[in-house]
């Protein structure tokens, strides 16, 4: 009795974690937890480099516009400006192009979006304006989730896109090639501070 239990208890957990892990629970899981594994991401590196980390920003620039970036991450050498963005299926686009194809996940449909990078320039230079800063300080990145394909011309065009995997190396990579001055400590944490009053949402 108690070995026949034993199986049936092996067997169910067998094919519970293959479940788990077959490519529609992966997709499933992945996208529910997807915004949580950047913040994750992020926070490492800032708690790492003793770096500010603001999340859920939303800046109001004027009465009618209002700025939002997912993150802001203030290091060293650099504010990088995040925005998540998840995708179902394919992107493909050159930098130039107002519009980019969005591809279904088999491929066989495909529609016009916006460039979503555009966007993310228009978000910069408001936020450049907003704290007094010029576009040399501050990193987009549009943060795109892994399974997301993204075709290699539009990679290679668009420095900001990065998927999720990618992105603290990127970070990394630029806070440690980068010869830039420093930024400087006591009017960075001014910026820090303007924004967390003005944009950040308390209630979070």
């Amino acid at each position: 009795m108690l070995v026949g239990a034993i199986v049936i208890i092996a067997i169910f957990t067998i094919f519970a974690t293959a479940l788990l892990f077959s490519n529609p629970i992966k997709l499933f899981f992945g996208k529910r937890f997807y915004k949580r594994s950047i913040t994750k991401k992020l926070y490492s590196i800032a708690k790492n480099h003793d770096f500010y980390l603001l999340n859920r920003i939303s800046l109001p620039i004027d009465a009618k516009v209002l700025v939002h970036f997912d993150h802001i991450l203030f290091s060293n050498k650099y504010i990088y400006c995040i925005v998540d963005a998840y995708y179902d299926g394919h992107l493909n686009g050159k930098k130039e192009d107002l519009t980019w194809f969005y591809y279904s996940p088999d491929g066989k449909n495909a529609d016009h979006i916006k460039n979503p990078c555009h966007l993310q320039n228009t978000r910069i230079n408001y936020f450049t304006a907003f704290i007094g800063a010029s576009k040399e300080m501050v990193v987009p990145f549009l943060v795109v989730n892994d399974s997301c394909y993204i075709g290699s011309e539009t990679l290679s065009e668009e420095p900001m896109l990065v998927h999720c995997k990618d992105l603290k190396k990127r970070i990394e990579t630029l806070e440690l090639e980068s010869q830039v001055p420093l930024i400087n400590p006591f009017e960075l944490e001014k910026v820090v501070n303007k924004i967390y009053q003005k944009g950040v949402n308390k209630k979070d």
